[in-house]
């Protein structure tokens, strides 16, 4: 039985991919940002699965005090973390900012990420075997970085500016698997396939009932969706496998875009300039 804690676990993919891993007996720590939905989402998982080793936290990922809180808590309150799977996203149709004054999509889908991996790097270390998921997206083949309008104040595009973020995660994943190459915990990137998700929930007007009609048309189900994620979080034959792409259970070579060593080197030092302060003392904890 591993402790698994993922991140937006009331809906969609995590919510599919919570399902699955409590089928199969795990201990999982489920994330949600809505008091009321995980709460709801934890009394369904126990009676479809029985499964009495569910617990759950709250919090907003947009802020990344937040963020720290949560992982200052999962230390405290847990001796390991077996799997930890970057499940949480969020596509917005019209350019949003943070309490923490950053664009909202690289804010959830990429910062709190990273602010919520190196502040539990310290329990992964110590729990031998541990993996790293973290979500990803086919679309980082279609990103456009500007590094010199990062947060995109001048020019935001939906689709762009959220594969950029998607994208910036996939760097993270490879950059982090180098780090920890020698250190016994593996990370490795998830594409789930388009699925019918609540992913677009803010959509107003037209774009949102074009996005309805399209979903069941070309999306995958949750449950259909979730299937990478659970297979890298738990197949045998990856205990070793590190800083790979996976999509439909398989691994997939990268676009040259997908390891582009100088988009790499820039974004990460923009990261520290941006969260630095919410990553200091991270990995001594």
């Amino acid at each position: 039985m591993k402790t698994i804690l993922i991140t937006g676990a009331t809906e969609g993919v995590g919510k599919a991919t919570a399902h699955a891993l409590a089928g199969q007996g795990h201990r999982l720590i489920l994330h949600g940002r809505n008091a009321g939905k995980l709460k709801a989402t934890l009394a369904e998982l126990k009676a479809a699965t029985g499964n009495p080793n569910l617990t759950t936290l709250v919090a907003d990922l947009s802020s990344l005090n937040a963020v720290r809180q949560l992982a200052d808590t999962i230390r405290r309150d847990y001796n390991q973390i077996d799997v930890l799977i970057n499940n949480a996203g969020a596509m917005f149709s019209q350019r949003t900012v943070s309490s923490d004054g950053f664009e909202m999509m690289i804010a959830v889908n990429y910062f709190a990420t990273v602010v919520l991996t190196e502040n539990l790097l310290p329990l992964l270390k110590a729990t031998p075997g541990s993996r790293i998921v973290i979500l990803s997206s086919v679309g980082y083949k279609q990103a456009k970085p500007n590094f010199d309008d990062f947060f995109a104040e001048r020019n935001y595009a939906m689709q762009r500016d959220y594969f950029n973020s998607k994208l910036y995660c996939l760097y993270y994943a490879l950059d982090l698997a180098e780090r920890l190459r020698n250190s016994g915990v593996t990370v490795n990137a998830v594409h789930p396939g388009g699925v019918r998700t609540q992913l677009a929930r803010d959509f107003k007007g037209p774009m949102k009932w074009l996005f309805s009609a399209m979903m069941p048309l070309f999306f995958v189900s949750p449950e259909q969706g979730a299937e990478t994620s659970v297979y890298v979080a738990t197949a045998p034959e990856l205990n070793t496998v590190t800083g790979r792409y996976f999509t439909k259970r398989s691994e997939e070579t990268l676009k040259p875009i997908g390891t582009n060593a100088a988009y790499r080197q820039k974004l990460w030092a923009l990261t520290e300039q941006y969260i630095g302060q919410f990553l200091v003392g991270a990995q001594e904890i």
